[in-house]
């Protein structure tokens, strides 16, 4: 019948054993310091998961304009994707109205919206903005709506800055605790936007998904194999075998 070693016994039998003790200090401290590593890789995988991961949305990848319209693409057209993101622009029927991709963002008119889905929740969104051709201030100058499944969970307004014939702004919006959207839409001065409407551009798009980064994996498949070195550990410590 096997019997249970203390880790002293363990170790002085088990020259694997020994070696990870003496690293590690030696003796019951050892097994100690192997849990404790464990614990730390695990709340520092909580951590980045709570603060999601950053997607920037790369246009440089388009060499050429990209028509955005879904009126001007074949039926059934849901936009285009890039980085997670499919972006695509509602034109509402009129047809001198529309919004193309190009290496630096997106650019368009201002008569319909500019529509968001993302492939995974997201938490957080960001971009920059300019309306062209406006009279003056707009306090709708940009309304973002956000939502979930077919649901607005939330809607927020920028009224941006007026100089020069245009408005400059930026969206910075984070959703509140346990809040995730997975689609987002966006009008720009909506107080004056009839047609042909005015123009707009975005630049710097970015978003924070609720999926985790692929280090963020690498992460919990190392926690799992310290907790697995741990207890093979104390298995063999247990039945006295190396």
């Amino acid at each position: 019948m096997k019997t249970y070693k203390p880790w002293k016994l363990a170790t002085a039998e088990c020259p694997g054993i020994r070696r990870i003790s003496r690293v590690l200090g030696g003796g019951r401290k050892a097994g100690k310091i192997m849990a404790l590593m464990a614990l730390l890789i695990f709340q520092v995988i909580r951590t980045v998961e709570a603060q999601g991961t950053t997607v920037v949305v790369d246009f440089s990848v388009l060499s050429i304009p990209t028509d955005i319209t879904i009126e001007n693409n074949p039926p059934g057209y849901a936009g285009l994707t890039l980085n997670g993101a499919t972006m695509s622009y509602d034109n509402y029927g009129s047809a001198s109205d529309f919004a193309n991709a190009n290496s630096a963002g997106i650019a368009g008119t201002t008569y319909g919206p500019l529509n968001f889905s993302f492939t995974a929740p997201a938490t957080a969104m960001n971009f920059d903005f300019t309306v062209t051709g406006v009279p003056g201030p707009d306090p709708n100058a940009l309304v973002a709506s956000f939502s979930l499944a077919g649901s607005i969970v939330d809607t927020v307004t920028v009224p941006g800055t007026f100089g020069g014939g245009q408005i400059n702004g930026s969206l910075a919006y984070t959703a509140g605790a346990g809040v995730t959207f997975d689609q987002a839409t966006m009008f720009f001065t909506i107080s004056n936007s009839a047609p042909p409407g005015y123009g707009f551009t975005t630049q710097n798009i970015s978003y924070v998904s609720t999926v985790p980064e692929p280090g963020t994996s690498a992460l919990w498949g190392l926690g799992a194999g310290w907790l697995l070195l741990i207890r093979r550990l104390h298995n063999r410590v247990r039945n006295g075998s190396c």
